[in-house]
């Protein structure tokens, strides 16, 4: 329906309005699921954009995990805040990404890959060079 940079927020409301207001369909609450300090600090860090010249950054602020992404309108930063779901599965809280899914993919004890959306996005190191995408989690 739309090729701007936040049509799919345009088009997530507008599919979730047809299918309330013509369906009579409601989309259910997910549980949260609580997380400690320490357990959210595991997925902070920076994951790299692969051919762009931004990062995404994962913060605690104010005990709660928080997606810091460019503002394509602004020219800034946006902060999309987060409400896990699952112990390594979250959703955006708020504004136009409300609802929109996030996961954090391991590999042992450590976070390898965040899953925002439908992309892929490798945790920055310090040897970035190494960094590949794992075929089995396309």
């Amino acid at each position: 329906m739309t090729n701007a940079s936040n049509g799919h927020a345009m088009n997530r409301k507008l599919g979730e309005w047809v299918k309330r207001e013509l369906l009579g369909l409601v989309k259910p609450e997910r549980a949260a699921v609580k997380l400690e300090a320490g357990q959210l600090d595991l997925f902070s860090g920076t994951y790299d954009v692969i051919g762009q010249t931004y990062k995404i950054e994962a913060q605690v602020q104010d005990g709660q995990l928080v997606l810091v992404i460019p503002n394509t309108t602004s020219g800034g930063t946006e902060n999309l805040a987060l409400r896990f779901i699952a112990p390594q599965r979250a959703i955006v809280v708020g504004g136009d990404a409300d609802g929109l899914g996030v996961e954090f993919l391991m590999k042992g004890d450590e976070v390898d890959f965040l899953r925002f959306g439908a992309r892929l996005y490798p945790r920055a190191s310090a040897d970035a060079a190494s960094a590949s995408l794992p075929v089995d989690a396309l």
